[in-house]
């Protein structure tokens, strides 16, 4: 995504680090300006206003596809593949997606995630502070157009969420021996590694933290289903809480609190 944001930079004989410095610009005299929502809204909309338009990637993708049977393929499987992308990033709290960290295949519409990890924090428990679940930014939803946010990538996002459910156990198994070596990885960045025997004394040492880790993720996937308690009049869908995550990252109030280097404006 960063090199199709790039190339609508230099077709409009803009600097790609226009809309940071407009940002920092607007935001430098304004008190507590990391905590300031109306400000940071407000910078957020000048932004998308006047610097970065919400059609750069439909556009972009408009000039490598012309077919309409391959335009519509293309479409689908994009729309699918936000959306298993975003149920990952959510259930697992992986946060910081970054344009250059979203790769997409211009044949298929399959999408590549790089540095595709939780990060801890000093309890080694998986920690994400940002304000939206997902990256489903303005020129994402653009391309893929109201009936494809809330049909395809809905859909996906409910159906994922369903048939790990009804998996769980194994699922959970899994989750288990991931999360295991990802912490064993992690702890290896902060320390020497142990020897063989000192690897084991740290494996049973992490384990109430591995169980808490994948517990956190199993309750992920649970508060995406409806429950009993849920029942309103009048009735809401049986997806309404997916529908109220894709609200949530696509809701500009959040975006504009999110941090500049990660664009929340394109």
């Amino acid at each position: 995504l960063e090199e199709v944001y790039e190339q609508s930079c230099a077709v409009r004989k803009i600097d790609p680090d226009k809309p940071l410095l407009v940002y920092r610009d607007k935001l430098r005299k304004v008190e507590g300006c990391e905590s300031n929502t109306k400000a940071r809204l407000k910078a957020y909309d000048w932004i998308c206003e006047d610097v970065v338009p919400d059609y750069i990637l439909t556009r972009y993708i408009d000039r490598i596809i012309r077919a309409p049977d391959q335009y519509w393929a293309f479409k689908k499987e994009f729309a699918a593949q936000i959306a298993i992308s975003g149920f990952l990033s959510y259930i697992m709290n992986i946060g910081d997606r970054s344009l250059h960290k979203l790769s997409f295949s211009k044949k298929s519409g399959r999408i590549i995630n790089s540095e595709f990890y939780p990060a801890y924090n000093q309890f080694c428990i998986i920690d994400c502070q940002e304000n939206v679940p997902f990256r489903l930014t303005r020129n994402i939803t653009s391309f893929l157009t109201p009936l494809m946010v809330d049909g395809i990538v809905a859909s996906v996002l409910t159906a994922a969420n369903s048939c790990l459910l009804r998996n769980q156990d194994v699922i959970r198994n899994y989750l288990c021996l991931f999360i295991r070596d990802d912490l064993l990885s992690w702890n290896s960045t902060k320390m020497a590694m142990p020897d063989d025997r000192g690897q084991r004394q740290l494996e049973t040492q992490l384990r109430d933290k591995i169980r808490n880790n994948v517990g956190l993720i199993i309750k992920r996937l649970h508060m995406l289903m409806p429950s009993q308690s849920d029942t309103k009049d009048p009735p809401m869908p049986m997806n309404y809480k997916v529908l109220q995550l894709i609200k949530d990252a696509t809701s500009k109030e959040k975006l504009s609190m999110m941090s500049s280097t990660w664009q929340p404006w394109f």
